[in-house]
Parts: structure tokens; sequence; C-alpha cells
């Protein structure tokens, strides 16, 4: 099955992003898919304890890390891809906002909270998926 449009969500904490993006890439480069990766500039723990002023100082440092983590990430792709930056403190509403234009999103397992769904997907120990990898087919958009 071909995707035009696949996002990839990433964490710039993450150990499993380099693997989820060869997975997309996988996915993506057969068929010359486009690939956008939305990185998360959100640290609730921190952003909790800050009034509106340093708050947005520390949306600016994590801006940078992301810009950095995605040229570090970009250097040996091999494919081209855009990147979205997203502030949310509620970071599953901003890629479901999102959703409409794309028809594949891969992501770590953290960011659904799919429950029941989840559990059946990865199955367990005995899991067709990677534990840590949550393939997302979005309904209704291969329409």
């Amino acid at each position: 099955m071909s995707y035009n449009n696949i996002l990839l969500v990433l964490d710039i904490c993450s150990k499993g992003s380099e693997a989820l993006l060869d997975l997309a890439i996988s996915i993506a480069k057969p068929y010359g898919s486009r690939i956008s990766i939305v990185l998360e500039i959100y640290e609730p723990e921190l952003f909790a304890l800050c009034d509106s002023s340093t708050l947005e100082g520390y949306k600016n440092i994590f801006l940078s890390e992301a810009s950095l983590f995605y040229k570090s990430l970009s250097t040996d792709i091999g494919y081209p891809a855009t990147v979205i930056y997203t502030y949310s403190t509620v970071y599953y509403e901003s890629v479901l906002k999102m959703q409409s234009d794309f028809d594949l999103v891969v992501c770590s397992n953290c960011y659904y909270d799919l429950g029941r769904k989840s559990e059946l997907l990865t199955n367990g120990e005995g899991s067709m998926l990677d534990n840590d990898v949550l393939i997302y087919h979005i309904p209704n958009s291969l329409d």
C-alpha cells in the first residue's frame, strides 16, 4: 500500500527518533511520498512552573534545540522532508488538527493514548510491530 503524505511525529529527546525516521523513509521512498516531521517543543513539568515572560524564553531555547536536533537528524537522511514545530501543551490535539493533510502517521506509541487499540496492534511481547513504534493509519484518509 502506498501513502502520499506521511506525518512523522518525533520528540527531540527520544532515542527512537532515528528508527522512526528510517521507518518513515522506508515507507515513503518507493513511492516518492512526502514526509513532514513534527517536533514537539514542550516540557510540561518545566513550563508549568513559569510565568509568561520566562515561558517565552524557554520556548526560544526549545526551538533552538529542536532546530539543532532536526539538522543533525537530516544530515544523513537522504530523503526530502519538511519540519513543523509545535508548542502545544496537548500534543495529541496538535497532531489531530494536522491529520487531514496526511494519510499515514508514524509515531512513538507514547504520543497516542489508544489504550486497547495500541495493545492490539503491539500484541505484547509477540508483537508484529516493535513495541516502541505505533503506526496509526488515519481513518477516511484514502477517500
